[in-house]
C-alpha cells in the first residue's frame, strides 16, 4: 500500500505501468535489497522484529526467488507490518522512504 501510494504521488502513469513499477519494489529480491539498505538505521527492537520474521518457518518457497532473499524479504515485510500495527506510521513512512530512495 505504501509503495503504490508513493508511486502514484510521484508518477503520472497508466495503471499497467504503475503495476510494473510497483513489482520492481515488492518482489522478494528487491525487498531484500531494500532491507539491507535500511538495516543500519533500525533500532534494536526493529531488528529483532525483522529477525523474528526472517527466521519464521516457511512451508513453501517461491520458484522465482532465492531462499535467502525470500527470508530477508519476509523479515522486512514483518517489520513493515509490525510498525503499522503498532501505529508507528511516521517511522514506517521514514523506513519505506529510505528503502525506496
Amino acid at each position: 500500500m505504501f509503495v503504490r501510494t508513493k508511486l502514484v504521488r510521484e508518477h503520472n502513469v497508466q495503471v499497467n505501468k504503475l503495476q510494473r513499477l510497483s513489482i520492481q519494489y515488492v518482489k522478494a529480491s528487491a525487498q531484500a535489497q531494500q532491507y539491507r539498505k535500511i538495516e543500519k538505521y533500525l533500532t534494536e527492537e526493529e531488528r529483532k522484529v525483522a529477525k523474528r520474521g526472517k527466521n519464521a518457518k516457511v512451508n513453501t518457497m517461491p520458484k522465482n526467488a532465492a531462499p535467502v532473499d525470500y527470508m530477508i524479504a519476509t523479515g522486512f515485510e514483518t517489520l513493515i507490518g509490525w510498525l503499522y500495527l503498532e501505529e508507528k506510521i511516521d517511522r514506517l513512512a521514514e523506513i519505506v522512504d529510505k528503502a525506496m530512495n
